[in-house]
């Protein structure tokens, strides 16, 4: 499965460090995306192995089969319905995003239209 993954904290990180291990089976990073060059990602990216890109089209251009976000909730309403509108399957890790009704609604219907998975 390839992931890209938003992110580049504690959260990253152990999802890197899992993936390396080869603890979820054929996973592989296929980029961490940050918002600019300084991003923490950057660094994460570099000591992996894996492409560190900006933004959502650059992660769409590796072409991910699952996005994983471990950034923050603006994460969550940035990369959320893009990602699921091309049936791409997003993991959102800042839970707490979906407790803005209008945003969860908006993922879980995108989600449903476009027979992509919603975690």
């Amino acid at each position: 499965m390839r992931i890209g993954i938003v992110g580049g904290g504690v959260i990253a990180r152990l999802a890197m460090e899992h993936i390396r291990k080869g603890d979820l089976g054929d996973a592989q990073a296929v980029a961490i995306a940050g918002r600019s060059i300084a991003s923490k990602g950057r660094p994460l990216a570099e000591e992996f192995g894996v492409p560190f890109v900006i933004g959502l089209e650059a992660m769409m251009a590796t072409k991910p089969e699952v996005v994983m976000e471990a950034a923050s909730h603006d994460a969550v309403r940035e990369y959320g319905e893009p990602v699921l509108a091309r049936g791409i399957s997003f993991i959102a890790l800042s839970g707490g995003a979906l407790c803005d009704d209008a945003l969860r609604e908006r993922l879980e219907r995108t989600a449903a239209q476009h027979r992509a998975f919603l975690y």
